[in-house]
């Protein structure tokens, strides 16, 4: 007589004790006060890593200011990955502001320098 049992068949729970309920394996989940935290941290500070998001976001849990398990480390560098990638022109915005500037205080100094020698002609 074997001892060996298949837990499913086609789907089907054929355990030998019908009354044993099935481990629970589910993965944390980021909700949806994690996420909002992931978004508005890196307006603070925009050289943030997803490993110090992680920390305040693990330190957080226990202090009852945001609800649920910790996430995975993958979860929240995912996350990060993406606002990253939605918001890349946030991220260079003061680059273009400083360029332009840049690039219209040269042209009005090239237009009063047009004008200047014009005007000794």
């Amino acid at each position: 007589m074997s001892i060996l049992a298949s837990i499913s068949v086609d789907g089907k729970h054929t355990m030998l004790d019908t009354t044993a309920l099935s481990p629970i394996t589910t993965l944390p989940v980021l909700t949806t006060n994690m996420k909002t935290c992931i978004l508005e941290r890196p307006t603070e500070d925009a050289a943030i890593t997803p490993e110090a998001l992680f920390g305040i976001i693990c330190k957080k849990i226990p202090r009852l200011t945001l609800g649920g398990s910790p996430p995975l480390l993958s979860q929240v560098q995912s996350h990060t990955k993406k606002r990253r990638k939605a918001h890349k022109r946030d991220a260079v915005q003061p680059m273009i502001d400083l360029c332009s500037r840049y690039m219209l205080d040269n042209l009005k100094k090239r237009e009063s320098y047009m004008e200047a020698t014009v005007n000794m002609i």
